[in-house]
């Protein structure tokens, strides 16, 4: 039986570069769509929840990414790297909602810290003491650090994603892991 999605099947999409399902997408093939979500769904939810720290807060944010993407569809026949545009539209949405985060805290004269909380109830305290020293981190260390870890990308995809050289992600990196290091008093 002939399946569904049409004259190609699921794995002739995986097969297809990242170029070639940009030009499906634009000739209105909804599965090449679909194949974008499926290969970078993963990676870009560990990188948000790492941001956030909020399963709910990071779907939402996934959910947005992948709905820009929909929305910027005239522009992606510019778009020459697909998985830097989707990372890049991830890291300014975190910013953004961290800064928000950052106003509600003053308006509200909360002083409870903005350390990163888990919704499950099998954390291990480690990684939650982790991510509270990765959250006082400077902006692009955080972020450098996040990619690396989470989403193991390259220093060049970093660079890139961030607006670096690739020898700035390296050093930011460096001083990430020195700093994270120093902080937990070298016991981890």
């Amino acid at each position: 039986m002939k399946d569904e999605i049409g004259a190609k099947g699921k794995n002739d999409y995986e097969r297809l570069s990242d170029r070639e399902l940009i030009q499906m997408f634009l000739d209105g093939d909804i599965m090449a769509f679909n194949e974008f979500y499926r290969r970078y769904y993963g990676a870009l939810f560990k990188f948000i929840i790492s941001y956030c720290g909020d399963t709910h807060i990071a779907e939402d944010t996934l959910q947005e990414v992948f709905l820009k993407l929909l929305g910027f569809k005239v522009r992606l026949g510019l778009i020459k790297n697909i998985k830097k545009y989707l990372y890049s539209i991830a890291v300014n949405r975190c910013r953004d909602m961290v800064s928000a985060r950052k106003r509600e805290m003053v308006f509200n004269g909360s002083e409870r810290e903005m350390g990163m909380t888990y919704n499950t109830s099998d954390v291990n305290v480690d990684i939650q003491i982790m991510n509270q020293f990765v959250d006082k981190l400077p902006q692009t260390q955080r972020e450098v650090l996040l990619l690396r870890t989470k989403s193991d990308l390259q220093f060049s995809e970093i660079g890139e994603i961030l607006g670096i050289s690739e020898n700035s992600a390296k050093v930011n990196y460096f001083y990430a892991v020195t700093s994270l290091k120093k902080m937990m008093g070298g016991e981890y």
